[in-house]
């Protein structure tokens, strides 16, 4: 298998996750109120200055829209939890919009 299947059974694998996660209402709730956590410190850490660091502990999944979001509003640095999942998508996503993922 190369590095690009890889990658898109990966991404096939995320989504199909993220779809039962959205289909079960306590864990949908869940999941969104993390997202809206998180966007809220993104959103005023770039307020603070363009460039700046988000950090969002709460946060356990990242994927190519979180990264591309993020890169919105300006964040250049990105610090998560050490057992946070970051798609490869989002990844890539990060280094093409010049955002530094940190793992604490």
């Amino acid at each position: 298998m190369s590095a690009l299947e890889l990658q898109q059974l990966v991404e096939k694998i995320v989504q199909r996750v993220m779809q039962r996660i959205e289909d079960d209402a306590e864990l949908s709730r869940l999941i969104k109120s993390d997202e809206q956590k998180a966007s809220v410190k993104a959103t005023a850490a770039g307020k603070v200055a363009a460039g700046t660091t988000s950090s969002a502990a709460d946060k356990r999944l990242y994927t190519e829209s979180d990264i591309l979001a993020l890169a919105k509003q300006g964040v250049g640095e990105l610090v998560v939890a050490g057992k946070t999942i970051i798609t490869p998508a989002a990844r890539d996503a990060a280094k093409l919009k010049g955002i530094e993922i940190r793992k604490e």
